[in-house]
């Protein structure tokens, strides 16, 4: 065993603390005179063919955690009303934000509702209305259909009425046709020629 530091401390510890004197520099006597049974316990790391270095500098920072400094119950009081007072803080901040999600989530239902209402009745007074002007286009139609067929039966009327009336004018222009077939004494001027004349 050699001295480091007024202390004993093993060969090995004391061989990696002098190869790591930034690791001495900020341990002070104290600290190393509590780590001195850890820094015992890592040289079993160190003894070895093949030296943990890794594994002794995990059990080093250990034992410099485990001396951390102290707090005053005030401390630990004001540390506790800080952690009291954010949580009040949170609480109260989502207390809020629950009553806004609420109010808006009710507001949205009853504008849904509403434009739901709303659309609903303008919809069926549309419905109506395409209803009305579809029976207002169908009896129109059907008007429309009967007046062609009259109109129909007036074309076919005047069409027979004009071949009766052409009737007579055939009649007259065969007579007269036939009377310019007279011959010497028979080609007279008569009544008769002169009534198929006039029409």
């Amino acid at each position: 065993m050699v001295h480091f530091s007024g202390m004993l401390a093993c060969p090995v510890c004391d061989l990696f603390l002098r190869c790591h004197p930034e690791i001495s520099h900020h341990c002070n006597r104290g600290r190393l005179l509590q780590t001195k049974q850890v820094f015992c316990a890592a040289s079993f790391f160190m003894s070895r063919e093949r030296p943990n270095f890794f594994a002794f500098f995990q059990l080093f920072k250990m034992a410099t955690l485990s001396t951390n400094t102290r707090y005053t119950t005030t401390d630990w009081h004001t540390n506790n009303h800080v952690i009291a007072t954010n949580a009040d803080r949170q609480r109260n901040a989502s207390h809020d934000i629950r009553q806004e999600a609420r109010f808006l989530r009710n507001e949205t239902d009853n504008k849904t509702k509403w434009d739901q209402h709303d659309n609903n009745t303008r919809l069926a007074d549309r419905v109506d209305i395409i209803r009305k002007w579809k029976d207002t286009l169908e009896r129109t139609l059907g008007e429309l259909d009967k007046e062609i067929a009259d109109l129909n039966t007036a074309k076919d009327e005047t069409e027979i009425a004009l071949e009766n009336m052409n009737l007579p004018t055939e009649v007259n222009v065969e007579n007269l046709t036939t009377r310019e077939g007279r011959q010497n004494i028979d080609v007279v001027e008569d009544e008769i020629e002169d009534e198929l004349l006039k029409v």
